[in-house]
Parts: structure tokens; C-alpha cells; sequence
């Protein structure tokens, strides 16, 4: 009975890390493309959170780019890069509501971005079919900056 239980238990533990190890596998935090940028007054607090997130400090990073949004940014590039920071801290809910707003945003400039962002958001919240689904529809659209990202994707994810 005993060995029955252990076995159960490790199978258990054993698939939830299989879940854990693809999320790890899969997700890379989308490319600081602002760091670069000159400090100015206005940009100083953006500057500063993305030399975190550079750094791997999410947690720091995240912090910044709330208060950065609390003050009105209107562009979706703040919320893609605290998605990132949320999805490096383990909340995937979290990053896809960013996300959501990313992608009801009007500028349309990182439609792919979010595509494949939501599809990790779901992978890493164990929603694996919502993931694959996901994948597929960028896999099939006639151009997507993660085509190839989804198509392996949906390949560690078929039985």
C-alpha cells in the first residue's frame, strides 16, 4: 500500500515538473530594446527598471514598471516587459492580464509579441492546450516573428 502511495506521489510530483521544466525551457524574457536609450527626466524611472530587468532582478524591475503605469504610460511596452517580469516570477495570471492590455492597445506593434507571450502565460499555468492552441494559430498565420518558437513548442507538447 505504501509503495503504491510513493509511486502515485512521484508521478504526481513528476508531471508537474514536466509542466515547470517546458515553461523554464521555453520562456526567454522578451530583449531589453531601451536600455540604450539617452537618461533624460522623463525617462529616468523606465531607464532605471529596465537595468534591473537586464540584470535578471524581476521583482525590482516589476516594482518600477507598476509605479510607471500607476503614472499614466500610455505605451504597451511597459506592460511586455512586466508580463516578462511576472512570468520570471512564477505569475502567469498576472503577465496575461498584462497582456490583455497590451493587445487592446491601439498600436498593433507587438501583436506578435503578445501572441506568443500569452501562449507561455498559459503554458506556465498548466492551461497546455490553451498553450498548443495558441502555438498552432501562430504557427498557421503567414508571418510571425515566433513561428519557430511556436512549432517547437507545440512539438514538446504532442503525446
Amino acid at each position: 500500500m505504501r509503495i503504491g502511495v510513493i509511486i502515485l506521489c512521484c508521478a504526481a510530483l513528476s508531471a508537474c515538473g514536466g509542466q515547470q521544466d517546458l515553461c523554464q525551457r521555453f520562456f526567454e524574457p522578451y530583449p531589453d530594446l531601451i536600455s540604450g536609450r539617452m537618461r533624460t527626466e522623463q525617462n529616468a524611472a523606465l531607464l532605471s527598471a529596465m537595468r534591473q530587468y537586464g540584470e535578471g532582478e524581476y521583482g525590482k524591475a516589476a516594482e518600477g514598471l507598476e509605479s510607471i503605469l500607476r503614472i499614466g504610460a500610455r505605451s504597451p511596452q511597459e506592460r511586455v516587459y512586466l508580463a516578462c517580469c511576472y512570468l520570471a516570477l512564477g505569475r502567469p495570471y498576472d503577465a496575461e492580464y498584462q497582456l490583455d492590455r497590451v493587445e487592446s492597445a491601439p498600436e498593433k506593434d507587438y501583436k506578435d509579441v503578445a501572441d506568443w507571450y500569452n501562449a507561455l502565460c498559459w503554458l506556465c499555468s498548466g492551461q497546455e492546450e490553451r498553450a498548443r492552441e495558441q502555438a498552432r494559430r501562430i504557427m498557421d498565420a503567414p508571418a510571425h516573428a515566433y513561428k519557430q518558437q511556436a512549432r517547437d513548442l507545440v512539438e514538446a507538447l504532442s503525446p
